[in-house]
């Protein structure tokens, strides 16, 4: 996967709201695709509470862990670029703003906060 320089991690969720039960499901790969790793799950957290907006961020939570996951073992070269792609604009606009200012505060009532942590 390292060697185009350059990493796909894309992920997308699904929720049920009938059942309160949701799911993500998430793939790294290259350009051409002839490496890559996926990889999907459940959504945990109340099923009250459960929106579609979690699911999404689970999906990202899970390919920023295999990230660091893959960093931490093999390194990750110098220059290389990952594109995080992901179909849901407000988990999107949160993650900028965590990763824009340093001193962003999550408000700790907001609805799934535990995971932006």
């Amino acid at each position: 996967m390292y060697m185009t320089n350059q990493l796909y991690c894309v992920s997308d969720g699904s929720f049920y709201p009938d059942l309160g039960r949701g799911s993500h499901a998430w793939i790294m790969s290259d350009p051409s695709l002839a490496s890559r790793l996926i990889g999907a799950g459940p959504v945990d957290g109340d099923p009250r509470l459960i929106s579609a907006y979690r699911p999404e961020l689970h999906g990202i939570l899970a390919n920023l862990i295999m990230l660091r996951l893959l960093t931490d073992s093999y390194g990750f070269p110098a220059g290389a670029l990952v594109t995080l792609v992901c179909d849901n604009e407000a988990a999107t606009f949160e993650l900028e703003k965590l990763v824009a200012d340093r001193h962003y505060h999550l408000d700790p009532q907001q609805t799934d906060c535990d995971i932006l942590l």
